[in-house]
């Protein structure tokens, strides 16, 4: 048999399926399964392909309530007022917070602790907001309210029983710097071993880093210390 013989065998084979495929489909028996859609198991999980019960997914908006769609593709509708006003805040705390990183990381802290408190009045979720605040207070000499801005970082995480080892080592050094010696020695063994043991995996370190230097995550990975270099700088 030639090759020109065998390419008319698969097509005639391929057509009489393609035939028998469309007669199945056309059979009444198999009409009617299809529409009941049975559960199947896959995987030994079940699933279930019935339609589910009117009003699942309905989304219910109670009466004063504005609707404002941003979906792509939506039909424009103004924004209410208070809507506005919050967009224009998070874009002036934007502009803040980044403006803050350059005084900080340039030694004016001065500059740089007004543009972190005008950043937290506007949102006070922002933890490293609330975190560089207390550093540029503790490089003006403000322990008290390096420590309390500290304090306050930490606290936003402890309902979660997150340890942010970085927030305790700045503020053990800002009890240090006020002689509070104890409250200096209880934060500093929570952050200094996991910040030495960090220097041995640069990943690790990348919290300190950026506690320590704001502009970090604006540098490419060739350009961030490595651990033999962090070392190095101790």
């Amino acid at each position: 048999m030639d090759n020109s013989q065998r390419r008319i065998e698969a097509v005639e084979r391929s057509a009489g399926e393609a035939a028998l495929r469309s007669a199945g489909d056309s059979d009444p028996a198999s009409a009617a399964r299809d529409e009941v859609r049975p559960n199947s198991k896959i995987a030994g999980c079940e699933v279930n392909y019935e339609d589910p019960p009117e009003g699942t997914f309905e989304i219910v908006i109670a009466d004063g309530v504005e609707v404002v769609d941003k979906r792509p593709g939506a039909e424009p509708t103004e924004e209410p007022e208070w809507l506005a006003a919050k967009s224009e805040a998070s874009k002036v705390a934007g502009t803040n917070f980044k403006n803050g990183r350059l005084a900080l990381a340039a030694g004016e802290y001065e500059k740089a602790a007004e543009l972190f408190g005008k950043v937290v009045e506007l949102q006070s979720g922002l933890n490293w907001a609330w975190f560089w605040l207390g550093k540029a207070h503790y490089e003006l000499g403000r322990y008290d309210a390096a420590i309390h801005e500290f304090s306050k970082v930490i606290d936003m995480f402890a309902d979660d029983q997150v340890v942010l080892h970085y927030c305790h080592l700045a503020r053990g050094l800002a009890y240090a710097a006020k002689g509070m010696n104890e409250m200096a020695r209880q934060d500093l063994e929570i952050g200094l071993p996991v910040m030495i043991d960090a220097l041995r995996m640069t990943k690790s370190a990348t919290l300190f880093d950026y506690a320590d230097d704001p502009l970090y995550r604006n540098l490419s990975e060739a350009e961030r210390p490595n651990a033999r270099q962090s070392r190095a700088m101790m």
